[in-house]
């Protein structure tokens, strides 16, 4: 059997836990589509269902057309944190990951000026300890 590289990587991803499961609340399953590609929660999604032998349709249809969402971008870049004296390096990367969960802990619903506030904030914390 050979498989195409693309196919290869899909089938990786779409077998790559965690899967979505309709267990989890709205916001977990928002937190769960951005972290994916339609596509791998799509798959990930539809092969969990397959597996569920509790026939839950609708919550699962649901959950699976969650893959049709367009994920908000997250509003923050490595200048902003550069512009508020973080030096480039492992440490700017660890900030930004950490606001990004921030963000999407909070339901993406924190916009620009609210993330630039709460960067701010972390930075200060951090300068001044």
């Amino acid at each position: 059997w050979h498989l195409s590289n693309a196919l290869r990587d899909r089938l990786v991803e779409a077998l790559t836990p965690p899967a979505p499961t309709p267990a989890l609340d709205d916001k977990a399953r928002r937190a769960s589509r951005y972290d994916l590609t339609a596509e791998a929660f799509r798959d990930r999604g539809l092969l969990a269902w397959a597996g569920d032998e509790s026939a839950r349709e609708e919550e699962w249809r649901k959950l699976v057309a969650l893959a049709d969402w367009t994920p908000p971008r997250f509003p923050l870049r490595a200048q902003d944190a550069l512009e508020l004296g973080i030096s480039p390096g492992p440490a700017l990367g660890k900030l930004l990951r950490a606001m990004e969960r921030w963000w999407i802990e909070g339901d993406f619903h924190a916009d620009r000026k609210a993330c630039l506030a709460e960067l701010k904030r972390r930075v200060d914390g951090a300068l001044n300890h």
